[in-house]
């Protein structure tokens, strides 16, 4: 799941219309930039399994950053962070919120992998990544759902509408692509900063285009 937490928390900024669809993007995606800075100082670790070709999807062992209950803290931590730092109550509840998002859509599309608390813990997952074509069409789905009811929600110049909604289209198909046809990562490390600077640069893009039109 990638473009499907970008949906949830492009959405929810129609709760909360003063809240930079970037603070959004990278709520949903808080968990994963954990994920791939534990990965690059071999704190949580990524598998590539012998049979991607066939799979399509890796394994992990991420319990400090994925877990249920390190989930659950990590949006504990946003909340607090938002609602006393920066005095934003109701922006303080959507983006926790938003990042537990995560964690019930990981465990929707994951197989038996998500620890409850620690590596030896019960881990869950429903595995629609199993059925990777119907997982596929969840995520689009998402995303372009969360995309629409965003654009209900932003004040944003026609020109940045198509900017963006271009962005995430090629971002869609490189997803599906790479899901259904690309090649087994290298490394570990190279999924990492793949991943990282991906999500880093979305981040960026919608800090930057999420501004209400000039009025000058």
């Amino acid at each position: 799941m990638f473009i499907g937490h970008i949906g949830v928390g492009l959405a929810l900024k129609k709760i909360d219309e003063t809240i930079n669809a970037g603070w959004l993007v990278f709520a949903a995606l808080l968990l994963d930039i954990l994920l791939w800075v534990c990965v690059f100082f071999g704190i949580e670790t990524v598998i590539i399994p012998d049979d991607y070709a066939v799979k399509h999807y890796l394994f992990f062992e991420f319990p400090f950053t994925h877990s249920l209950i390190a989930s659950a803290l990590w949006a504990t931590l946003v909340f607090v962070v938002t609602r006393f730092l920066f005095n934003r109550s109701i922006a303080a509840w959507i983006l926790a919120l938003t990042v537990f998002s995560h964690f019930i859509l990981d465990a929707l599309v994951h197989p038996a992998q998500i620890p409850l608390l620690g590596n030896d813990s019960l881990k869950i997952g429903l595995g629609l990544w199993n059925s990777l074509y119907v997982e596929l069409i969840v995520e689009v789905l998402l995303l372009s759902v969360g995309f629409w009811i965003y654009l209900k929600s932003a004040s944003l110049t026609r020109r940045n509408q198509i900017i963006l909604g271009f962005i995430l289209v090629m971002v869609t198909i490189m997803t599906v692509a790479g899901q259904l046809m690309g090649p087994a990562p290298e490394s570990s490390f190279q999924a990492a900063v793949s991943a990282f600077s991906l999500i880093l640069l979305l981040i960026i893009i919608f800090l930057y285009f999420d501004k209400k039109p000039s009025t000058t």
